[in-house]
């Protein structure tokens, strides 16, 4: 939201969106920290009236509303009607994203030993935890399904804009085979991280989720009763080795509490 402003100052040549720096090992591989609203809500105890007009603004949003949603405040909607947004740091967010270096709701921190394992606290306080753990166990579905939403929705975003560039009559050849690539590359991560979640949920773990980067990947596992070991660890991170190539001190495997 600060892009309107700040845009109105400088040129997208000298704005950018960079990780905030915490002191987390690895760093540079782990990207932006982002949480966003995942739902769109109406109250069920106000006016009848008042229930309509929210109703129609947010019919409003996702139709005659989508460019001025994008254009005029630089917002962008994760529906099939959303147009694209000329927000540099929006562009620059699916960019990450689409390289697998957006942390989203898991907050990746570094091991402050040689282990793969990071453990991920998504509840700073202990106040008011389910005794059953019925509603960790919820929690921690809602998590997958919304990692894996916000990852193809953000693969989708990044693919568009590149196959719009490889198929630019006006673009170079090298622009247009670096679009391929990069095009070819994404299809290779996204095969990758199936790979890897499907061999990880056959080894007897009940839901992973990866983020395949360049250099780097995060694999989150869900809980279990015992909490993930240095031995879960290694059986996972053998996975990901064979999987990708990657060295052990690329990659980071976070349990979902």
């Amino acid at each position: 939201w600060e892009y309107g402003s700040l845009s109105a100052v400088f040129g997208d040549d000298e704005l950018a969106m960079i990780p905030i720096y915490i002191g987390a090992g690895d760093e540079a591989n782990q990207g932006l920290c982002t949480g966003t609203e995942n739902y769109w809500c109406v109250n069920k105890d106000a006016s009848e009236e008042d229930i309509a007009a929210t109703l129609a603004f947010m019919n409003w949003c996702v139709t005659e509303g989508a460019e001025a949603m994008a254009n005029d405040m630089g917002f962008v909607i994760p529906f099939d009607t959303a147009v694209e947004s000329p927000n540099l740091f929006v562009k620059q967010d699916v960019a990450y994203t689409a390289a697998g270096k957006n942390l989203g709701e898991a907050a990746l921190v570094g091991s402050q030993n040689d282990s793969l394992l990071a453990k991920e606290d998504k509840n700073a306080s202990e106040e008011g935890k389910d005794a059953t753990g019925e509603a960790d166990a919820a929690e921690s579905g809602t998590y997958f399904s919304t990692a894996r939403l916000n990852r193809q929705q953000a693969r989708d975003n990044a693919l568009s804009l590149l196959q719009e560039a490889a198929k630019d009559e006006k673009a170079d050849q090298n622009a247009i085979d670096e679009a391929n690539a990069a095009i070819q590359t994404m299809a290779d991560y996204t095969m990758t991280e199936a790979q890897i979640e499907n061999l990880v949920t056959a080894k007897g773990y009940a839901d992973c989720v990866a983020f395949l980067g360049e250099n780097s990947i995060s694999v989150v596992v869900s809980a279990v009763e015992t909490g993930l070991t240095d031995t879960d660890a290694a059986r996972i991170g053998e996975i990901v080795m064979e999987q990708t190539g990657l060295k052990a001190d690329q990659i980071k495997i976070i349990e979902a509490e």
